[in-house]
């Protein structure tokens, strides 16, 4: 008697056929040297997060051999996971790994990944990493001191690095563009 082994590449198209089905753009779906890949485009709303989770959870309780396998190559793996304890698990592993991403503990991602975990609505989010709405008039002037100024740049400029620019950029632009006014 054969025993057939479950297949990554018919769970990543299964997977994405059942997320393209909530709404969810699919942009690809593969197997990539035997991990399940798929390239999704979540529509900022509660209900695309929820169906994106519920589709995951769903494949990895259908399929046990293949569930570290889609929790860890799905674009959103916070998401996939059944409880916070589950999820503080996975940050400390993730923390102690590498020491300098100590300040991931905090991201606004797992913020979001706690309220799915716990059935909340996530609706307040903006694009589904952040909480902070663009100002783009500010309402009051605001003066540090140029050594906060610096640690302030400098934070920014390691956040860049670590996020692969992400989110960052932009501010890192705008801190030093105010720093060459000052100087002029």
């Amino acid at each position: 008697m054969s025993t057939v082994k479950p297949s990554p590449g018919a769970m990543a198209y299964l997977v994405g056929e059942a997320l393209r089905a909530g709404g969810i753009t699919i942009h690809q779906t593969k197997e990539k040297f035997g991990s399940i890949r798929v390239y999704v485009g979540v529509p900022n709303n509660h209900e695309a997060r929820r169906h994106y989770r519920e589709v995951y959870l769903t494949a990895m309780a259908a399929c046990p051999d293949l569930a570290e396998n889609l929790r860890g190559s799905a674009d959103h793996s916070e998401w996939l996971f059944r409880s916070e304890k589950e999820l503080d698990e996975y940050i400390d592993k993730h923390v102690s790994g590498r020491p300098e991403n100590a300040l991931d503990s905090w991201a606004p991602r797992f913020k979001l990944a706690r309220q799915l975990i716990r059935g909340e609505d996530t609706s307040d989010y903006l694009d589904g990493e952040s909480e902070i709405e663009e100002v783009t008039e500010p309402k009051q002037e605001v003066t540090i001191s140029r050594d906060l100024f610096e640690a302030a740049s400098a934070a920014v400029a390691w956040a860049c690095v670590q996020s692969g620019g992400t989110g960052w950029t932009e501010v890192y632009h705008k801190l030093n563009d105010a720093l060459r006014k000052e100087k002029k």
